[in-house]
């Protein structure tokens, strides 16, 4: 399932065309961008919610510990004994995983932005998530 998965993320790259740096750029780039997007909205939320001291407390706690969980996971995952850190496309694998689990960390943190709509109809179980009318 994993070589498949690197298959298809390599063949639309190599049908583009691209050379090994090319891919590595393009990685880096997309997990950049997506690690942006996840400050951008953690500064929103931290504005957003800048009145409730108690969930600005937690929502840092929260992220502090993100990290760590996202750097423990790396390390998990491409340990330095991994074979794949030897390779010309490890930077791809490093930068697609980093990726993949910063946009995990964006759709968890994305309902305390957009707000639970429909008010009482709305989820009784949201907690701080604001409600919108």
């Amino acid at each position: 399932m994993k070589k498949l998965l690197l298959l298809l993320l390599c063949v639309p790259l190599i049908g583009l065309g691209q050379t090994q740096m090319e891919m590595n750029l393009s990685a880096a780039k997309k997990y950049s961008d997506t690690d942006s997007s996840l400050n951008s909205l953690y500064e929103k939320l931290i504005s957003e919610y800048s009145k409730d001291t108690l969930f600005i407390k937690n929502l840092k706690k929260s992220q502090e510990l993100w990290n760590q969980i996202k750097n423990t996971h790396y390390l998990l995952k491409y340990h330095k004994n991994v074979d794949i850190r030897q390779g010309s496309f490890f930077p791809v694998c490093e930068y697609t995983f980093l990726t993949e689990i910063t946009q995990q960390r964006i759709d968890f943190l994305m309902p305390w932005y957009v707000g639970d709509p429909g008010g009482s109809d709305g989820d009784i179980c949201s907690g701080s998530i604001k409600i919108v009318w």
